[in-house]
């Protein structure tokens, strides 16, 4: 498998990992079945990845919510898989698509735009 079909496929497992994790969280209406019958998230395409500055963490089970403050000092959140990174951490977010009008049940919050990604370090 070529370093390029490598990064395809974990890209798309954690992005069926992450719609998976919200399917129970979300009260969303727009689903559809995963390959194993569960329903999960439709996620809008990815709009690219992007570099900011983590203003806010929310963990939430086994994922966290992150404002996420851009170069271009745009706000967005961002949920990933796992701990994500601190409060004041520079990150870089390669986006797997994103979801309007989110309700997290779990947190009793609704999101405008949710961005479903990887996140890690910038430094």
């Amino acid at each position: 498998m070529t370093n390029l079909s490598k990064a395809m496929f974990l890209s798309a497992s954690a992005l069926a990992l992450l719609a998976l994790a919200h399917a129970r969280d979300s009260g969303a209406h727009a689903r559809s079945a995963g390959a194993d019958g569960a329903s999960m998230p439709r996620l809008e395409a990815a709009d690219g990845d992007f570099v900011g500055t983590v203003r806010e963490r929310l963990p939430a089970g086994g994922y966290t919510y992150m404002d996420v403050r851009t170069n271009t000092d745009d706000s967005r959140w961002v949920v990933t898989l796992g701990e994500g990174e601190d409060a004041g951490q520079r990150v870089r977010v390669h986006n797997l698509g994103v979801r309007h009008d989110f309700h997290s049940a779990r947190l009793e919050r609704d999101f405008s735009l949710l961005v479903f990604g990887i996140v890690r370090s910038a430094n």
